[in-house]
């Protein structure tokens, strides 16, 4: 088994900033976040669609502030009953409710916990049991267990393709984050539109979710340029977003008549 930390740490009310690796800022022609800090509206589109920061000496990526990881395939062993029998199938969707249970009551780590005995026991995670782990990491704003499940979910050992549900998971609890992990949320996007998936709305709503709650109106301003840019048509979802603030709201409805 790989190196595996489990103990539920206490609650921060804040994590630390996030930084992208050192070298020179990512780029996307349709996707990412601007890094400029609150402010004045502009009603520009920006020109680089991601910038990160570089980071400072001694900067902690987010990727690798909680390590965790499930047991592979192969040291599950063989053992483990079959991927398609009814005694598996029926723990995975017993142990999903579960996860999404803990979630809703703002229990992530716990959640972990769940699916990490789960694995240990033969049951192996497959993507909607991923994907509500990251659900419970979002709801509770706990970006840092959402970036070490995704590693352990769907790196090399797991044998998992993350899918577009997957990603938006990861992009909401980035949102979540206090302060959000913006930088983050970038190179999710990036890594979404990279691996073949489409952008869609609930990315969209997560970013501009953020930058509502935090005030971040610039922030707001560029989410809803590229958004425009992207052809991703607001839903539901993107107008709750901005609802509390009437700058975004005048800004979503002059770009799409939202």
């Amino acid at each position: 088994d790989l190196p595996i930390h489990t103990t539920r740490r206490a609650r921060t009310r804040r994590l630390p900033t996030i930084h992208a690796p050192p070298g020179p800022a990512a780029s996307s022609p349709s996707t990412g976040l601007c890094s400029k800090g609150a402010g004045k509206v502009s009603h520009t589109r920006p020109k680089t669609m991601l910038r990160l920061a570089p980071a400072p000496p001694g900067a902690t990526n987010l990727r690798r502030t909680r390590p965790l990881s499930l047991p592979s395939r192969a040291a599950i062993g063989s053992d483990a009953p079959p991927a398609s029998s009814t005694t598996t199938r029926q723990a995975l969707v017993d142990l999903t409710r579960k996860v999404g249970a803990l979630g809703r009551s703002g229990r992530p780590g716990e959640a972990l916990d769940a699916v990490t005995a789960a694995a240990r026991s033969g049951v192996r995670p497959d993507t909607r049991l991923a994907t509500a782990v990251l659900d419970a990491c979002a709801a509770g704003r706990r970006a840092d267990l959402a970036a070490s499940a995704w590693e352990a979910l769907f790196g090399p050992a797991a044998g998992l393709a993350p899918d577009g549900r997957a990603y938006e998971a990861l992009a909401r609890a980035c949102a979540a984050a206090d302060p959000p992990a913006w930088s983050e949320l970038g190179r999710v996007m990036s890594e979404m539109s990279s691996a073949g998936h489409a952008l869609t709305p609930a990315v969209f709503n997560a970013a501009l979710g953020a930058a509502a709650r935090t005030r971040d109106l610039e922030r707001g301003a560029a989410i809803i340029a590229q958004m425009e840019g992207a052809g991703v048509e607001p839903d539901a979802g993107t107008v709750e977003a901005v609802r509390q603030r009437r700058a975004l709201r005048s800004l979503l409805k002059k770009a799409f008549g939202a």
